[in-house]
């Protein structure tokens, strides 16, 4: 269904968004990115628009140029804190970001579906598991800016029929992931036999292996009944960090080196982090592939090959 559609990727150099659009690339769409920086080796099989989310012109003139059958917007500020000058930031590039694109897509219309990438970060200190119809409670700068972008895209469906649906994705993880993220850290840790420090680990985390991330992306820009939604993505099954750790430091025979204790919690940390995904398997017919054994196998693989 996406033979020879017209799509525009924000975020695309991003760990998702390089999923994203090789899976897009894959379906035979035609990609345009839009990023700070352009793609690596010029990236001949997609279209770049290189400049700041921020710039309205920019923003306007990009769309304008694609003029995109369906919109991934993943491009964010994900720095996880609650300085008051990252409140800043994440407002301008999330919320102001999303502001400039959305606006854009109302003025040029044509947009069949526009998937906004929010986060299970949202809901806070929520119990767990998180379902839609909780009341969020962020914690961050990043997971504030994340819930002003949901709101916006509500009011823009509502009031512009914009084709807009939210998912807020778990944990994602897998292959070429960042190595600032615990699970990444952990693995290249434990290959490289340096000790990893960890916190007590008895935080509970719901991961979702990349290729399902994606897949439910491109389910949601199909499903007639995601427009004006906001949906859940993840595993809904809960895993400490602490039998994460362990399962990889077993899994690798690097025994000892995880250091269980010798780091404090945050201080906003979110101990129970799980979502309900009840919503996503109803209207989208999505549910994970990967089971957590299953994805940590092909990430350590993708580390040692």
């Amino acid at each position: 269904m996406l033979d020879g559609k017209k799509i525009l990727v924000t975020g695309g150099r991003g760990f998702i968004g390089r999923s994203l659009v090789d899976a897009l690339i894959g379906h035979r769409a035609v990609v345009t990115t839009l990023d700070m920086v352009p793609p690596e080796n010029g990236a001949a099989d997609l279209t770049a628009c290189t400049g700041d989310i921020e710039d309205r012109s920019f923003v306007d003139e990009c769309v304008e140029r694609c003029k995109p059958d369906v919109v991934f917007h993943l491009a964010a500020f994900k720095e996880r804190s609650s300085d008051v000058e990252d409140f800043y930031r994440a407002v301008g590039v999330n919320v102001v970001g999303c502001l400039n694109l959305l606006s854009a897509l109302v003025r040029h219309g044509g947009v069949s579906s526009v998937v906004v990438l929010g986060t299970a970060e949202e809901y806070g200190r929520n119990e767990s598991p998180f379902a839609e119809s909780m009341r969020e409670a962020p914690v961050t700068a990043y997971s504030y800016s994340k819930l002003c972008v949901t709101n916006l895209c509500g009011m823009f469906h509502s009031l512009y029929r914009l084709p807009v649906v939210v998912l807020r994705p778990t944990l994602a993880y897998g292959p070429g992931q960042e190595a600032g993220m615990f699970l990444p850290s952990l693995i290249r840790s434990l290959v490289e036999k340096r000790p990893f420090v960890m916190t007590p680990g008895e935080q509970t985390r719901d991961f979702v292996y990349i290729t399902d991330l994606v897949d439910a992306m491109i389910q949601a820009s199909r499903a007639r009944a995601a427009p004006g939604q906001v949906i859940n993505i993840g595993s809904g099954t809960p895993v400490k960090l602490l039998d994460l750790a362990i399962m990889v430091e077993r899994l690798l025979d690097r025994q000892g080196l995880v250091k269980v204790g010798g780091r404090e919690y945050r201080p906003d940390e979110i101990m129970d982090y799980c979502v309900d995904t009840t919503k996503a398997r109803t209207l989208m017919g999505w549910k994970p592939k990967v089971s957590l054994d299953e994805g940590i196998k092909l990430t350590i693989a993708s580390f040692v090959s």
